[in-house]
């Protein structure tokens, strides 16, 4: 099982060149980091992040980190990350492809790829759950799913094809020609979020691979990760393709990470707001000291 580290990326935190380095340095390989294009003034959906306790305890229902709406965006943080450090894995964990147009998408990560060369790059994909934001982009709440869908198989479109188009509900162009085409061939693993059946139908018909997000809330549990990676297991044998995992999960226990080492995982990402330099490096020590143990 490899390692590495999911986080915001911001402009007033460690930043991603200097975060990457510290990564490699830990033996951590590989950075993932999520997208946020901004967080509207009025918003009705709550943030998932607040504890019950949390939530019984502030005055704003609506109060979320300030870091999402500081986030940079995820493929220039990942490109200045890989440059600068020669081996690192990156990976956007997640970008919200629901909110990105897919011709622009398919560029952003051919471009990235161009830049840092091949079997570098994890493309983690989700609609989101901002649906003030999603509006913002012109899509509704019950249309991420399938715009999400939508805009990750036209971009396989584009990545493999000298000539593309795409004629569906919500993403709809014409013959065109796009290029670079992705350093890696055919193209970059493309990874789902979610941890519903119709998710995991999802990685079987588009994608090549889950990244649930745990630790956080009272699903997915470590029960349905376990189900899931089965399940993808079994129809990987009928489908005649491999599905790889990558979880992310805030807690840094070893019997929890032992546990998804013996699911079959293959990448675990600890998962860290970003904080001050100190903190972050106290945190990679402690996960370095993680790794360890695991190894003894």
């Amino acid at each position: 099982m490899k390692f590495g580290v999911v986080s915001y990326t911001t402009d007033y935190t460690i930043g991603p060149v200097e975060l990457g380095k510290e990564i490699m340095s830990c033996g951590l390989q590989a950075l993932f980091v999520p997208e946020h294009s901004h967080i509207p003034v009025k918003r009705e959906t709550p943030w998932g992040g607040l504890s019950h306790a949390d939530q019984a305890a502030t005055d704003d229902p609506m109060w979320m980190p300030d870091w999402y709406e500081n986030s940079l965006d995820p493929f220039v943080a990942l490109t200045a990350a890989a440059t600068a450090s020669p081996g690192l894995v990156v990976g956007t964990g997640v970008a919200l492809a629901s909110q990105r147009h897919a011709i622009s998408f398919a560029k952003a990560v051919a471009s990235l790829e161009a830049v840092i060369g091949p079997d570098r790059f994890i493309c983690g994909v989700a609609p989101g759950w901002n649906v003030e934001e999603m509006r913002n982009h012109g899509v509704g709440g019950k249309q991420r799913w399938l715009a999400m869908r939508e805009t990750v198989e036209a971009a396989i479109r584009i990545w493999t094809s000298e000539e593309a188009e795409y004629h569906g509900k919500v993403v709809d162009f014409d013959p065109i020609r796009s290029f670079p085409k992705p350093a890696t061939r055919p193209h970059p693993p493309v990874l789902f979020g979610g941890h519903s059946q119709a998710a995991l139908d999802r990685i079987v018909a588009v994608g090549d691979g889950w990244m649930p997000v745990a630790g956080r809330g009272a699903r997915p549990t470590l029960e349905d990760i376990e189900n899931g990676i089965k399940f993808l297991a079994r129809q990987s044998e009928e489908v005649g393709r491999t599905f790889i995992t990558n979880v992310l999960d805030v807690r840094v226990d070893l019997g929890t990470i032992e546990r998804y080492r013996d699911m079959g995982v293959d990448r675990f990402l600890f998962g860290g707001p970003p904080v001050s330099k100190d903190e972050v490096l106290r945190n990679l020590d402690t996960w370095a000291d993680v790794l360890a143990r695991l190894g003894s």
